[in-house]
């Protein structure tokens, strides 16, 4: 609606869109929109898994001698592994404690 000086309030005139033309503005807008919340969560999994992996295989042997060779029965608890070694490392009794030790002492 639209409203001339010292007139009476009148309606705009309709525009008809095509098909083409309506579903082209909408893919158009739907890839401006995707384009901006776009982010590679797969390829940053993949990088952490590495990173988790390359953090615990030098502590290995050391965890292994704390905790027993099985402190890590499956791959999917490979996050623990930077917590088992934060404890181990801050030597904090109760955290040290969530944990049991293999080794008396420790």
């Amino acid at each position: 609606m639209y409203k001339d000086i010292g007139g009476k309030p009148k309606l705009a005139p309709k525009k008809q869109l095509s098909v083409n033309k309506c579903l082209g503005l909408i893919r158009d807008l739907l890839h401006a929109e995707m384009v901006e919340d776009s982010f590679d969560y797969f390829r940053m999994l993949r990088q952490c898994w590495r990173l988790l992996r390359a953090a615990s295989v030098p502590c290995q042997d050391g965890l292994i001698r704390i905790y027993g060779p099985d402190y890590i029965e499956r791959e999917s608890q490979r996050p623990f592994v930077i917590g088992y070694v934060l404890m181990w490392a801050s030597s904090a009794q109760e955290l040290g404690d969530l944990m049991p030790s293999k080794r008396p002492g420790v």
